[in-house]
């Protein structure tokens, strides 16, 4: 049942909590004023001045943005509206307040857009745009609309996962995690278009490949190397869809069952690409995903009851432990191998430092 008192969201006796939520709230809303203000190049200027230049941007007019900038603003302050309209509402049940928080919410997150964009004449190159305060207030509301649908059930859904004892719960939370995260990841940098002369460019520029192995020289290695990622990132996916909103005492799903679960995913993740300009849609990824979700369902399946989803995991057996811990190492060696491809070791100290400087250049100024 939940909280009746208005404090208990702040010490209720599983997370998430309002504080929680609050403090998401927050982050957001300050990565957001780090996000106005890169690459930090200040410039004096007079305030009289800067709120002269700022009335006169046009708050109330239109103004027609790029669809890059527009979709950045807009899933900027999603997640702010979400979290701040949740902070106020989780736990609570009165009606009257719902309409009263959103406005407060609305009100606060424009105020703060505002603040982000007039920030910005003393640190250019940025420029304060109307616009940007425009797609803010959009992103806001669609995040507080996202609440209301399913905020306060997701978080009685994810206080269900961490009130359990069981340790499957956890590990299938941190796996939705991972999927989410993927498919994120897949969809950068969010250069989205929708308009079909774009779409239709993609397909007779050959940047969308329909047929398996069509593009692509299968006796290059660096092919094979691409795809043995491939597999490796969906095999996650495939773990993930065999154990996902199933019971913890019952047996992970069929392997026909996860594998078509989890190359919805994948091949939802090349279909979503095709809206990203940027990427490139590939029946032969989506092939090898599906492998490496297979792969991941047949893993659960062979070690269920006694590997990383038995309920007792202080009874595996060692060689089950070693055998897990032996493939996580694996793993973590490929990728770090996959980064460091081609591996060609830079010997030019001079060099060497020449890009150590890089390291603290300041996140997302480029």
């Amino acid at each position: 049942m939940a909280p009746d008192s208005k404090s208990a969201g702040f010490r209720g006796p599983h997370s998430p909590r309002r504080l929680h939520l609050l403090l998401a709230a927050a982050l957001f809303a300050l990565f957001s004023l780090y996000g106005s203000l890169v690459p930090f190049t200040f410039q004096p200027t007079e305030f009289g001045e800067a709120l002269s230049s700022f009335s006169r941007i046009g708050l109330f007019q239109w103004h027609r943005a790029s669809r890059v900038d527009l979709v950045t603003n807009v899933l900027l302050f999603i997640p702010i509206g979400f979290f701040a309209l949740g902070a106020w509402l989780v736990d609570r049940k009165s009606r009257w307040q719902t309409p009263v928080a959103m406005v407060a919410v609305g009100v606060a997150c424009i105020a703060l857009s505002a603040f982000n964009e007039f920030s910005q004449f003393w640190f250019p190159p940025r420029v304060p745009s109307a616009s940007d305060i425009q797609a803010n207030t959009l992103g806001t509301v669609v995040g507080q609309i996202l609440w209301l649908l399913v905020g306060q059930r997701l978080v009685d859904w994810i206080r269900t996962v961490t009130a359990s004892s069981r340790p499957q719960q956890g590990r299938v939370l941190f796996l939705t995690l991972y999927v989410v995260a993927l498919v994120g990841y897949s969809m950068m940098p969010l250069d989205l278009t929708i308009h079909p002369e774009e779409i239709l460019q993609k397909f007779k520029n050959g940047r969308v490949e329909l047929i398996p192995f069509a593009q692509g020289s299968p006796a290059n290695l660096e092919f094979w190397w691409r795809q043995l990622t491939t597999v490796l990132l969906s095999l996650p996916v495939g773990v993930w869809a065999a154990r996902f909103r199933t019971a913890a005492n019952a047996p992970p799903r069929s392997l026909w069952a996860g594998t078509l679960i989890g190359m919805c995913v994948v091949i939802g993740i090349e279909c979503l690409q095709l809206f990203v300009n940027s990427r490139f849609p590939s029946a032969t990824e989506a092939l090898f995903g599906a492998c490496g979700v297979t792969g991941g369902v047949w893993a659960v399946r062979r070690q269920s009851g006694m590997s990383l989803f038995a309920t007792g995991a202080g009874d595996k057996p060692l060689a089950i432990r070693l055998t897990w811990g032996l493939s996580l190492m694996a793993y973590s060696l490929y990728l770090c191998s996959h980064f460091w491809w081609p591996m060609e070791l830079l010997r030019n100290r001079q060099k060497v430092i020449e890009r150590m400087g890089h390291f603290f250049n300041v996140p997302f100024s480029s």
